[in-house]
């Protein structure tokens, strides 16, 4: 009886671990919530803590995820009909959101040159 609390304990545990892995990140200059490679934004007044997705209004995604003020998962209606985004981050640790790129190589081996759209952008890797 005791081993049968002890792993329903231990499964508790480990689902609230899971539900608690995001991380609050910046992307484009937004504070954005990101949880299992999806983005979500807050919504509302700064006293409620919901974020939703952030293909919300371009997608019509209803994803939706409710924070106490601990900032704790409480509720989560998680439902994509689309693909995570494709972020990445920068040296720096800021995210950004790529919606097509081609990445070239220099002959310089640790520069990176990215192409988005009509914008471009360098990093140095680190060795």
């Amino acid at each position: 009886m005791l081993e049968t609390i002890s792993r329903e304990l231990q499964s508790e545990t480990q689902s609230e671990q899971r539900w608690n892995n995001y991380e609050m990140i910046v992307v484009n200059g937004r504070p954005n919530l990101l949880y299992e490679k999806y983005t979500y934004s807050r919504q509302g007044p700064k006293t409620q803590f919901y974020y939703y997705c952030s293909r919300r209004l371009a997608l019509g995604c209803h994803s939706k995820i409710t924070l106490n003020k601990h900032g704790e998962i409480i509720a989560a209606s998680i439902d994509h009909r689309h693909p995570p985004p494709n972020l990445l981050k920068t040296s720096d640790g800021r995210y950004l959101k790529v919606f097509s790129a081609t990445v070239r190589v220099f002959s310089e081996p640790t520069r990176k040159k990215l192409s988005v759209g009509r914008r471009e952008y360098i990093f140095n890797s680190r060795q």
